[in-house]
């Protein structure tokens, strides 16, 4: 880029005539021809891009990679020796937006803009823990442990009965108690909740004892005398 001349010269064998034609060569943009770019991906996968500019005049070029997250975090890379390869592991789900620059020595510049989408990753339970068999009236108490991979805050619901209404509604409580009416076999849903709105259920039976009959109260009208009622 930038200004030049070129000598014209024409000749009849005996005589020549010259001219000298001047002409400024404009800088090009250099070009960004492969970026390899997850479009997907779970929470906490890592994210590993690579960038390939070339400059159409020879320039030297740099690469800028801007990252942010859902979040408005922000990280910058460029690639180096050491670091060929932009690699971070994702744990903010929702888009991912990435802004490659490339740039010549003369500051002329393209820019592309890629999106990852990052799902979120739904809690695990580990065990769920609780008393059986049972008496009727007797209290149940269901405890239940459960993991998250990005240690989001975590909600506890129980549905005693698996009748669809939660009896206890989601809370930061991983345990509750119970206490059936009625002998028989008891479903009770467990439902974990984690901040980005993944969830993960687990039924389990609780088996329920029939008791015995229970005085609450005797009603009387003594005392009376002998051979009376």
């Amino acid at each position: 880029s930038g200004a030049h001349s070129i000598l014209v010269m024409v000749s009849d064998g005996a005589d020549g005539v010259g001219r000298t034609v001047s002409f400024d060569l404009g800088n090009a943009a250099p070009e960004l021809v492969e970026v390899s770019a997850p479009e997907e991906l779970d929470q906490a996968e890592w994210m590993e891009v690579t960038v390939v500019a070339a400059d159409a005049g020879g320039d030297a070029v740099s690469v800028t990679l801007t990252h942010t997250n859902p979040e408005g975090d922000v990280w910058q890379w460029s690639p180096s020796a050491e670091a060929p390869t932009y690699s971070r592991q994702v744990w903010a789900p929702g888009d991912h937006t990435l802004v490659i620059v490339a740039t010549d020595e003369h500051g002329a510049s393209s820019e592309e803009e890629f999106t990852v989408t990052v799902h979120n990753v739904a809690p695990s339970i580990l065990d769920i823990r609780y008393n059986t068999p049972v008496t009727e009236g007797q209290p149940v108490l269901v405890t239940v442990h459960a993991t998250e991979i990005a240690d989001e805050a975590l909600r506890y619901a129980f549905d005693f009965g698996d009748d669809g209404e939660f009896d206890v509604p989601a809370d930061p409580q991983n345990a509750a108690v119970y206490r059936p009416l009625q002998s028989g076999v008891l479903p009770v849903r467990v439902r974990v909740l984690d901040a980005s709105g993944g969830v993960v259920e687990e039924v389990v039976t609780v088996d329920v004892i029939n008791g015995p009959p229970i005085i609450d109260n005797i009603v009387h009208n003594g005392p009376v005398d002998e051979g009376s009622t």
